[in-house]
C-alpha cells in the first residue's frame, strides 16, 4: 500500500506507518492470515477487479471483519499502473446491504478529499470532502482549470509535483502548507494516461503537534526512536543525528548506533535489551557514546517494548535526549561534593542546618565524624537533644543563649564550648553561625558550621605556659584595645589582677611625663592598624618607676580590621640607665673632641704659616746659595783653564773637589726644592694609561734602554691618579733600575693584584736597611760607585702617600730589587 485514509485506520487501530507496503498484512488475524493474503494476491495477480472479506485484529485485540473492493487502475493501453480500493466494515446484520456502484461508494465513503483531473488539469470529479475543503459544490468544479480556480496555485510545489506526475507517469507524494489559510495538506496523485487522480487530507493539527513536540524535543534536546527487531532497523527524528553525532547521510540500524557507544557500555546497554525484551518491557538507561570524531556524549535512552497478539516483542518505542551537561554538571557537583568533604576533613569541620518549626537538625556527615559519632546519630528531632548532652555543663546555657540571640538580633555569631568526644575526651570546638527568617521576619532556619580547635587549644595553652615563663611582660588585646590577656610576670611586676586589666589600669601605671606621648603613639597605630613601638616608665607595685620597649603586633582579619593585638614589655631599665650614663660620657668627649678640634685648627693654622715661611725661606736660600756656588764653579774652571800648568797635582786636584762639590751641591739644592713642590703641588686624578706613560719615560731618559739595558712593559697598565706626579714616580724607579743594572739586564714593569712594580736584574740591598731607601739623603752605596743625591726615592715615597697609596722594595743582594707601588688605598 502506498496510501490508506484515516477511515481505514480508525477502523482497524492502526497507524499510516503500520499499513505502508505489506506492512498491512500483519495486522491480518493470525488464524486466517495466510488464507486472505493468498486469495489477496490471486486477485491483485488476475488484474481485474475483485472482492475480498479480511479479518484485522485491532490494537486493542479485536477482530474486524471488512469488505475488500479493489479496482485496478490502468492507462490507455491496458497496462496496469496500480490499484483503488475501499475498505467496507462487515454490517452488523444481514439487513444492512452493501453500495451496489463499489467506485462511486468508495471515493463518497473516504473520508480523504479526492478530485480528479483530465489531462488539461480540468476537474472531472471530486467527492463530498473535497467539495467541502474546496468551498465549492462538484457542478461548480467540473470542467474548469484548476489553475483557472486557484491561481495562487500556479508556480507552487503542488503544480511542479502535479505537472511531473504526469510527464514521468509516477505517483508522488508530498506535503503542501497554504500560509494565507495556516492549512497543511498532504497530498497523494496517481497519475494515468487520461488524467490525475488526487488524494488530499487536512493534516494541519497534525503538523502542528509535530511542532510543538519539535519544540519540545528541541528543547529538551530530545528525539523520538523506534528499533524494529524483526528487520534490526531505526528509525529516529532529525534530532537524534544531531544528538549522537551520526550524519544524516548514513541510515539509522542498531549496528550503527552501538558502534557508537563506548566500549565499556555496550555490553551493560546489550543485557538491558535483553532483559527489556524478555521481562521488564521497559528500557531506562544513561550511556555513553561518542560521535565519528571521537567526542564523547552522554545519552538517556528511554523506550516500551511493544508486542504482538502473541505477546512477541516486536520493537522498541522511545525517547532519547543529550544529558551530557547534566552528567557534568552531576560530576562537578560530585567532585565539588569532594572537594568540600576533603576540605572539610582537612580544616577538622562539619556543617550544620536546623529549623525552627518544627525543630529539626540536620548534620553532615563530616561534624557527626569530628564527634566521633556514625553518620545519622543526630539526625532528625533527636538531633539537639543529643547535641546538648555532649556540650560540656558548663558551656550549655552560654551556647543554647548565643543560639536564641541569633535567632532574635539576626546577627552571626561565633563561640567556643567545650564537647565530649566519643572516646570520652572533652574537646574544644568553635560554632560560628547566621540565622536565616522567612517572608514575614520570623526565624526560619539557623545554619553552621563547626570547627575542632582542640589542637589550637592545647598550641594556645602551651604557648600560655611559655609566655609565663619568659622574663618580660606579654599581653593580648582585642582589636580595640581591651585587654584579653596578660602573662604572670605582668601580674608580678604591677602587682595588678591578671584578669583582664582595663584601660584605666594601665594608663594609672605610665609615669605621668610618658603618659601623652605613648598614649598617642597607641591611638595612632590602633586607628591605622599599624605596628606599635614605645619606651616609657611603669610604676611597678613596689612604688618604683622602671624603663621598658613595648612592641605591639596587630592581627588583621579577612576584612582588613585589627581583630587582635599581640604585644611585649620588655624591662629595659639597667639598659636605659646605661644609655644617660653613656650619653653624658659622649656629651664630654664630644665637648672634649670640639676643643681637640679648635686646637688643631689653631695647630694647622701655625703649621700653614710656618710651612709658608719655610717655603719662602727655602726659595730664599736657593737663590742667595746659587748666586756663591756659581762663582765658586765658575772661579774653580777659569783657575783650572788658565794655571793648570802652573799648578801642583795637589793643588789641581783641590780645584776640581772644589768644582764638582759645588755642582752636586746645585743638584741637592733643586732636589730639595723638587721635593718641597711635590709635598704643595695640587692633584688632578683622571685614568690614564700606565703602559704608555712607562714607554714615554723611558724614551726620555738621558742614559737611556737599548744600548745595555732592555726594557719589558705590561701593555694592559692602567691608573688612577695625577699623571704628571705618577711620571715622576716612574722617572726616579726606571733612572735607578738602569743604573743598578748591569749590561745584558732586563727591567720589567707590570702589576699584580692592582699594585704596580718595576723589577731590575742589579746589584740589589740588604732587606735590613729596606727602610733607609725611602728617606731624604740616605743611601746604602758609595757616591763615587752610583752617583746620585738620594732624594729621589724620598720624593716617589710622598708622591705615592698623597695619592692614598704604600711603595716599598723587596730584594735579595746579588739578585736585583723590585719597587711596589699603589696608588689607592
Amino acid at each position: 500500500m502506498t496510501y490508506v485514509d484515516s477511515a481505514l485506520l480508525e477502523m482497524i487501530g492502526r497507524s499510516f506507518e503500520d499499513v505502508l507496503g505489506d506492512g498491512w498484512i500483519q495486522w491480518l488475524s493470525p488464524e486466517v492470515r495466510n488464507l486472505q493474503e493468498r486469495t489477496w494476491r490471486s486477485g491483485i495477480a488476475a488484474g481485474e477487479p475483485f472482492e475480498r472479506r479480511h479479518t484485522y485484529l485491532t490494537a486493542l485485540g479485536e477482530r474486524r471483519t471488512v469488505c475488500v473492493r479493489a479496482n485496478p487502475i490502468k492507462d490507455e493501453a491496458g497496462t496496469l499502473q496500480g490499484w483503488a480500493g475501499v475498505h467496507l466494515e462487515e454490517p452488523a446484520s444481514p439487513s444492512v446491504e452493501v453500495p451496489k456502484s463499489p467506485v462511486e461508494s468508495f471515493f463518497e465513503s473516504t473520508t480523504d478529499a479526492f478530485v480528479a483531473f483530465d489531462t488539461e488539469f480540468r476537474f472531472t470529479y471530486a467527492n463530498r470532502v473535497a467539495s467541502e475543503m474546496l468551498q465549492r459544490k462538484p457542478e461548480e468544479l467540473i470542467g474548469i482549470s484548476q489553475w483557472e480556480l486557484f491561481p495562487q496555485l500556479v508556480g507552487t510545489k503542488v503544480e511542479l509535483e502535479f505537472r511531473r506526475a504526469m510527464r514521468e507517469q509516477t505517483a508522488i507524494h508530498f506535503e503542501f502548507a497554504i500560509t494565507q489559510a495556516d492549512i497543511w495538506l498532504q497530498i497523494h496523485a496517481y497519475p494515468s494516461p487520461s488524467g490525475l487522480a488526487v488524494y488530499f487530507r487536512d493534516i494541519s493539527e497534525r503538523k502542528r503537534a509535530e511542532a510543538r513536540l519539535a519544540l519540545a524535543l528541541q528543547g529538551a534536546r530530545a528525539s523520538i526512536w523506534e528499533w524494529d527487531l524483526a528487520t534490526d532497523l531505526m528509525t529516529w527524528s532529525r534530532e537524534m543525528h544531531e544528538i549522537t553525532g551520526i550524519p544524516s547521510d548514513v541510515a539509522p540500524s542498531r549496528t550503527v548506533f552501538f558502534e557508537r557507544i563506548d566500549p565499556a557500555d555496550q555490553k551493560r546497554i546489550y543485557m538491558a535489551t535483553v532483559k527489556a525484551v524478555d521481562e521488564t518491557s521497559e528500557l531506562n538507561e544513561e550511556i555513553l557514546i561518542r560521535n565519528m570524531e571521537g567526542e564523547a556524549r552522554w545519552i538517556s535512552l528511554r523506550a516500551t517494548v511493544v508486542r504482538n497478539e502473541a505477546g512477541k516483542a516486536i520493537r522498541f518505542v522511545g525517547l532519547a535526549q543529550n544529558i551530557t551537561e547534566r552528567r557534568q554538571a552531576e560530576e562537578e557537583l560530585r567532585d565539588a561534593r569532594r572537594s568540600l568533604s576533603l576540605a572539610l576533613l582537612g580544616g577538622r569541620m562539619g556543617y550544620w542546618s536546623r529549623s525552627v518549626e518544627p525543630d529539626v537538625i540536620k548534620w553532615s556527615p563530616e561534624l557527626e565524624a569530628l564527634f566521633g559519632l556514625e553518620p545519622g546519630a543526630f539526625a532528625g528531632d533527636k538531633g539537639r537533644v543529643e547535641f546538648e548532652k555532649l556540650v560540656h555543663p558548663d558551656d550549655v546555657e552560654r551556647v543554647a543563649e548565643t543560639v536564641r540571640k541569633a535567632l532574635r538580633t539576626g546577627e552571626d555569631y561565633r563561640m567556643e564550648f567545650r564537647f565530649r568526644h566519643a572516646d570520652g575526651g572533652w574537646r574544644w570546638m568553635e560554632g560560628r553561625g547566621r540565622a536565616s527568617f522567612d517572608a514575614s521576619g520570623k526565624p526560619a532556619w539557623v545554619h553552621g558550621v563547626g570547627i575542632d580547635i582542640t589542637e589550637s587549644k592545647e598550641i594556645e595553652a602551651r604557648y600560655e605556659r611559655l609566655a609565663n615563663l619568659v622574663p618580660c611582660l606579654v599581653w593580648v588585646l582585642d582589636g580595640k584595645g581591651y585587654t584579653r590577656w596578660v602573662n604572670r610576670r605582668w601580674t608580678e611586676v604591677t602587682g595588678l589582677p591578671g584578669l583582664q586589666p582595663t584601660p584605666d589600669d594601665w594608663l594609672a601605671l605610665i609615669h605621668p611625663e610618658d603618659l601623652e606621648p605613648s598614649r598617642k603613639i597607641w591611638w595612632d597605630c590602633l586607628r591605622n592598624g599599624t605596628p606599635y613601638e614605645a619606651e616609657l616608665r611603669y610604676r611597678t607595685k613596689n612604688g618604683e618607676y622602671r624603663w621598658f620597649l613595648e612592641r605591639g603586633e596587630p592581627i588583621l582579619g579577612g576584612d582588613g580590621e585589627v581583630t587582635e593585638w599581640f604585644g611585649t614589655s620588655v624591662d629595659i631599665h639597667d639598659q636605659k640607665t646605661k644609655e644617660q650614663t653613656l650619653a653624658l660620657a659622649d656629651r664630654r668627649q664630644r665637648e672634649l673632641n670640639q676643643e681637640l678640634e679648635a686646637r688643631v685648627e689653631t695647630r694647622t693654622a701655625e703649621l700653614v704659616d710656618a710651612n709658608r715661611e719655610m717655603e719662602g725661606f727655602t726659595y730664599t736660600v736657593s737663590h742667595d746659595l746659587r748666586a756663591p756656588l756659581r762663582a765658586i764653579m765658575s772661579t774653580s774652571m777659569i783657575l783650572l783653564e788658565e794655571t793648570g800648568g802652573k799648578l801642583s797635582p795637589e793643588e789641581r786636584s783641590l780645584l776640581e773637589r772644589q768644582a764638582h762639590n759645588a755642582k752636586h751641591l746645585g743638584v741637592l739644592i733643586d732636589e730639595l726644592l723638587k721635593l718641597s713642590r711635590i709635598s704643595r703641588q695640587d692633584m688632578k686624578f683622571v685614568r690614564f694609561d700606565l703602559s704608555d706613560l712607562t714607554a714615554q719615560v723611558a724614551r726620555e731618559l738621558v742614559d737611556g734602554f737599548g744600548e745595555h739595558v732592555s726594557l719589558e712593559i705590561d701593555p694592559s697598565l692602567e691608573a688612577v691618579g695625577d699623571p704628571k706626579l705618577v711620571k715622576f714616580v716612574l722617572l726616579n724607579l726606571l733612572e735607578n733600575a738602569v743604573k743598578f743594572s748591569p749590561n745584558g739586564g732586563t727591567v720589567r714593569v707590570g702589576a699584580r693584584d692592582g699594585t704596580f712594580f718595576v723589577k731590575d736584574e742589579g746589584i740589589g740591598f740588604d732587606p735590613r736597611y729596606r727602610d733607609k731607601l725611602f728617606r731624604p739623603f740616605e743611601r746604602l752605596v758609595s757616591q763615587s760607585e752610583y752617583p746620585g743625591t738620594g732624594i729621589g726615592l724620598a720624593n716617589v715615597k710622598r708622591i705615592v702617600e698623597r695619592h692614598g697609596g704604600k711603595v716599598w722594595a723587596e730584594s735579595t743582594p746579588g739578585h736585583g730589587s723590585t719597587f711596589w707601588f699603589s696608588l689607592a688605598p
